[in-house]
């Protein structure tokens, strides 16, 4: 399977947006905006349909992210000061609601629409909106989440052909990593 532009350029972008991100550049959700209609486009043409939907998701909560970051940007005393992690309560509700969540976008797939993998890519797809959701929240979590959710979408890249995303994701996934590390280092100087 050849590589298509569209992957090329999106998953440079996602790699972009995600160094950004760690760095806390408010230039992340530019770079991830782009990557995200160009990643829509092969997800659509590989019938990954809740892989598709995610990426319109990605979409508003990247308006989302950008006006919230912008917004933290002119309240908080300093950067640092904005992040924090989820309390026990709010992780478990994280957790309820990627399970339902991924089980009823499965459950619709797989009714009504000729998906292929339905449900576990609707588990990947909850995940990842579980994590974006985070990270426009600014929550140190959100890294964890992307942790889970890059090294599963390895699985059905490589089930699809889809290489160069197997190598993304697994580049995203370490990159997760360092994020976490990064954004645990500063909220410990906190």
């Amino acid at each position: 399977m050849s590589l298509s532009m569209e992957e090329v350029i999106s998953s440079v972008l996602a790699l972009v947006g995600v160094w950004l991100t760690i760095r806390r550049s408010m230039w992340c959700w530019a770079a991830l905006g782009i990557s995200t209609i160009l990643f829509g486009i092969v997800t659509l043409r590989g019938k990954l349909y809740a892989d598709t939907a995610l990426q319109v998701i990605y979409l508003a909560t990247c308006i989302y992210g950008a006006w919230q970051w912008w917004r933290q940007s002119h309240t908080a005393a300093s950067p640092e000061s904005e992040i924090t992690a989820l309390t026990p309560y709010h992780r478990f509700i994280a957790i309820v609601f990627t399970l339902c969540a991924g089980a009823l976008v499965g459950l619709f797939l797989d009714i009504y629409s000729d998906a292929d993998i339905p449900y576990y890519d609707s588990l990947c797809f909850a995940m990842s909106v579980t994590a974006q959701i985070l990270q426009a929240k600014k929550k140190i979590d959100n890294w964890l989440w992307w942790i889970m959710a890059d090294s599963a979408y390895c699985l059905i890249y490589w089930y699809k052909g889809y290489y160069s995303f197997v190598i993304l994701f697994i580049i995203l996934t370490a990159m997760a990593y360092l994020g976490y590390r990064e954004w645990k280092q500063q909220l410990s100087v906190i």
